[in-house]
């Protein structure tokens, strides 16, 4: 942790936000998506998870608050892989858009079971994006990685919405940011939930 970061951070303060986030079901997730970020998440799940187990409850709701311009993909999908295991547990997860659902935070909102937007929010999706240096063949493989994760977001989206190969084609080859109007929230079924 960098000495500018370990100025801000206060172990009382963050133990206060763990007890309130399990106690009110709610997470915050208004970070770039790290391992650092996804990893708090995945504990304050597994937290409410452990919570329930030990009162005896059955298996209900989570909210995840999304405001995030994005991240790392791979830290993504771990994080969806947990949301994943547990709604087959019986929970379920309502997503509510706090501003901003960009990139891999607009997976992350997409994976609720309920998802809430406003008009006041921006969805904004892109294709998976990178770089890579060094030999041809690092480079080819680093290509071939990101169409593998850009393949995994199509995938997912078309799971939880009513978007299609050629509603993607048109973001992924015609667009480098794409925000979503409105209307388009109402067509591709992307929001349960306009407020």
């Amino acid at each position: 942790m960098s000495s500018e970061n370990m100025m801000l951070y206060n172990p009382i303060v963050e133990q206060m936000k763990v007890k309130n986030a399990v106690k009110n079901r709610t997470i915050d997730f208004i970070d770039e998506f790290d391992e650092d970020s996804c990893y708090k998440v995945i504990y304050l799940i597994d937290k409410i998870v452990a919570m329930d187990k030990q009162l005896k409850k059955k298996p209900s709701e989570i909210t995840i608050r999304v405001n995030s311009y994005g991240g790392y993909c791979y830290e993504l999908w771990s994080l969806i892989q947990v949301i994943e295991e547990y709604k087959k547990k019986g929970y379920t997860f309502k997503t509510i858009c706090l501003g901003k659902a960009m990139s891999c935070g607009f997976i992350l909102w997409l994976s609720g079971n309920q998802r809430i937007v406003s008009e006041y929010s921006t969805l904004l999706h892109h294709s998976v994006s990178g770089g890579a240096i060094g030999k041809i063949q690092e480079m080819e493989d680093a290509l071939l990685s990101a169409k593998r994760l850009n393949t995994m977001s199509r995938n997912y989206i078309k799971k939880q919405t009513l978007m299609t190969d050629d509603d993607l084609d048109i973001i992924d080859y015609g667009c480098k940011d794409y925000i979503f109007t409105l209307d388009e929230i109402k067509k591709y079924n992307l929001a349960t939930e306009i407020i």
